[in-house]
């Protein structure tokens, strides 16, 4: 905590022990107010599972009168997804030679260097990390450029009131199960 960092587990939390949710709803609630630095730690994982549930969220809402039409759009379920007051990731290593994303982030890294390398993660050295890190360098105008042409395109759409009272709704909803959580 004094260092600032933030910690929160994403993934589908069903599927761990009632144990492992209390010790993980815990750390959250306690760095929930930390901003220095992110980590996310991933279990039970997927970016389908993550999107099917923010699209659940919104059904939800919708179906309540918390959401109009015209509110569902990618600030409404960006704001559901696991990750949602976390800055994206700005670069994204892959070893072990898959050139694929495997169902990780894939929301999370539209605008992230994506980084391949055959080395096998057990054998990922700090001389790999700065390989890595080199690549993105030498990729950093062009991702920021994106990300501008991004903001612009996508990020223009309004929010209304009604939209940002079931989006607080949703964080409040978030805090409280984390609570509950710890109480059990």
């Amino acid at each position: 905590m004094e260092q600032g960092v933030r910690i929160r587990m994403i993934g589908d939390r069903s599927l761990l022990p009632e144990d492992i949710v209390s010790t993980v709803s815990q750390i959250e609630l306690m760095t929930r107010e930390n901003k220095r630095a992110y980590l996310n730690v991933a279990f039970s994982y997927t970016s389908r599972n993550e999107i099917t549930n923010a699209i659940s969220k919104i059904c939800d809402g919708y179906e309540r009168g918390e959401l109009d039409d015209n509110d569902i759009n990618e600030e409404t379920l960006f704001s559901c997804i696991y990750t949602n007051e976390s800055p994206p990731p700005e670069l994204m290593i892959r070893t072990s030679g898959e050139q694929r994303l495997s169902d990780f982030l894939l929301w999370q890294t539209a605008y992230s260097y994506l980084y391949f390398t055959d080395v096998l993660w057990p054998d990922f050295t700090a001389w790999h990390l700065m390989a890595a890190v080199f690549h993105y360098q030498r990729a950093f105008k062009q991702l920021e450029e994106a990300k501008k042409q991004k903001k612009i395109f996508n990020h223009n759409q309004p929010i209304s009131s009604k939209a940002e009272k079931f989006i607080l709704s949703t964080k409040e909803q978030h805090w409280k199960a984390m609570e509950l959580a710890v109480k059990t």
